[in-house]
């Protein structure tokens, strides 16, 4: 069944019961020492691009610390398609770094990313498309959609109602919130308690929460899901020390 990240009416209050933090806390890039960068994520190449097949590019530090649950975090496959995206590299390694931003130090999930200039779906990973233009390939008019772990779409500059505590980057809320219903999560769509929210449709919110106003513990709901793949994508787990290199690209510029 699709879900859409459409635009909603709705206002722009402080969700009840969530925990969101200071304006901009999330965006914010952690700029460690040389030296300083904790070990990587597995299957991440470092900024040398040793074990990828392509290009790598190093756009940012490793972000910082999740709240480990149990010790353990992970790292999910994600295979970014930018055919039809009008967004400069700069501005894709910013989105893809707060996608990463907002899933790692709320869940402690870390999406592995490789950026492909076509339309070939992966096996192993997820399939996100930024697209300059809806109605997407599968004929949705939204901001974004969820029809399957291979079929994700985001604009790459959808409209979206302004909340209190909003993201950098609409194209990065957009492409986390259909991340999430790939993690298993639903639209939480509770009027103006939700709108700080990553699963509300259409605002600028990035919160996950564990109560209300939503009922629902949705990061216990995410790591349980990792027990096993995700649409098809394989899941790592991660150890204590491991970091989220968010927007290290393996740049592939053309199909396999």
């Amino acid at each position: 069944m699709l879900q859409g990240d459409e635009a909603s009416d709705a206002g722009a209050e402080r969700a009840p019961g969530v925990q969101a933090p200071a304006p901009g806390a999330l965006p914010t890039v952690d700029q460690p020492t040389a030296g300083s960068l904790p070990a990587r994520v597995p299957g991440l190449a470092d900024e040398r691009g040793s074990d990828l097949s392509g290009a790598s590019v190093r756009c940012s530090a490793a972000l910082g610390d999740p709240p480990t649950r149990n010790g353990v975090n992970y790292s999910v496959g994600l295979r970014v398609h930018v055919t039809r995206s009008g967004q400069s590299q700069t501005t894709l390694c910013d989105v893809l770094e707060e996608v990463n931003r907002i899933w790692w130090q709320q869940a402690g999930v870390c999406f592995d990313v490789e950026v492909v200039s076509h339309d070939e779906v992966s096996m192993t990973q997820l399939d996100l498309w930024f697209e300059s233009r809806a109605p997407f390939p599968n004929g949705v008019d939204a901001n974004g959609v969820y029809g399957g772990a291979h079929e994700i779409y985001s604009l790459d500059e959808p409209s979206l109602q302004l909340t209190r505590y909003p993201v950098a980057r609409p194209a990065a809320r957009t492409a986390a919130h259909e991340l999430g219903h790939a993690l298993g999560l639903r639209h939480q769509n509770c009027g103006s308690a939700c709108d700080e929210l990553l699963m509300r449709s259409g605002t600028t919110g990035f919160a996950l929460v564990s109560d209300s106003p939503a009922d629902v513990d949705e990061i216990d709901v995410v790591r349980t899901n990792m027990q096993a793949s995700v649409g098809g994508a394989a899941v790592r787990e991660l150890g204590g020390g491991q970091a989220c290199l968010g927007a290290l690209l393996n740049l592939v510029e053309s199909g396999p």
